[in-house]
């Protein structure tokens, strides 16, 4: 092989390597890049900081408590409409406390409904709808619970009494076994009778009855179900203090009410408390 030929195939064999050089280049550039946007949807999807998945996601624990239920709140119309009512007593209310009382809560799951509804989800969206409502006339409200949490009777006492609360509601649903006829709302109060709670419960009965259409009032009970000696816990606090029992889960009548109502409930509560400032 003479020299010229040598020389013209080792400039091939040159430029052949260069291209196989540039090529597998390309091929680790290309897997680099796939793998620093792999890496980086990974850490999107964990972070909620991008993505459609990690967005969806992100909405849906935005709006979720412990327990999986969406959080109930009032529209901004809802609060506008609901607060000119009240904007006489714009400067009682910033001056105002209320404890809501979220019945049950964890694995006390209250009252069991027809349709295998808990009293603890139900207290907990009434709730937070009666707590958007009361804030939004400029009144304080401190929860005794905003999660699905157990929470004793001891600890809902000191939650009130630490905030110097006005007054303690405590919200449940009732139930009455052997009849689905027995329907309607009432309130519990100490069996002392105090005025301060007679008012406020005959407030609140009178405003969910308004709002509610077809709810029937059971009136002002106290003492407890089995002994008129007795009180239930949260009707042992140093402020006005009563139980509003927001209708039968075993009535057919009561839980559709709610089902269909459940704004009206929250709202009649509402005024009724306004009322009583």
């Amino acid at each position: 092989m003479n020299q010229k030929r040598y020389n013209q195939i080792k400039r091939r064999r040159k430029r052949i390597l260069k291209r196989i050089a540039f090529a597998a280049n390309i091929m680790v550039m290309g897997i680099l890049v796939i793998m620093l946007v792999y890496l980086g949807n990974e850490r999107t999807g964990k972070n909620g900081m991008g993505g459609s998945r990690a967005s969806e996601e992100n909405v849906e624990i935005g709006n979720q408590k412990e327990s999986g239920e969406p959080v109930s709140v009032i529209t901004p119309k809802q609060a506008s409409e609901f607060s000119g009512l009240f904007s006489d007593k714009t400067d009682k209310c910033r001056n105002y406390v209320v404890c809501l009382d979220a019945g049950h809560g964890g694995d006390d799951v209250g009252a069991e409904g027809l349709a295998g509804q808990y009293e603890k989800d139900e207290t907990l969206k009434l709730a937070l709808l009666v707590k958007g409502y009361l804030e939004s006339a400029g009144v304080t409200v401190v929860m005794t619970r905003d999660t699905d949490i157990k929470v004793t009777l001891a600890e809902r006492r000191e939650i009130a009494e630490n905030a110097n609360a006005d007054i303690l509601l405590s919200l449940h649903r009732n139930i009455y076994e052997g009849t689905e006829d027995v329907n309607g709302i009432e309130a519990w109060i100490n069996n002392s009778r105090p005025a301060d709670a007679k008012k406020l419960s005959e407030y609140i009965l009178d405003c969910v009855e308004q709002e509610v259409p077809g709810v029937k009032k059971r009136g002002i009970k106290w003492g407890t179900m089995d002994n008129v000696n007795e009180n239930y816990g949260v009707n042992k606090v140093s402020m006005t203090s009563l139980i509003l029992e927001t209708g039968f889960m075993s009535s057919v009548h009561d839980s559709k009410l709610f089902e269909d109502y459940l704004d009206e409930y929250a709202k009649g509560i509402a005024k009724g408390v306004l009322k009583n400032i």
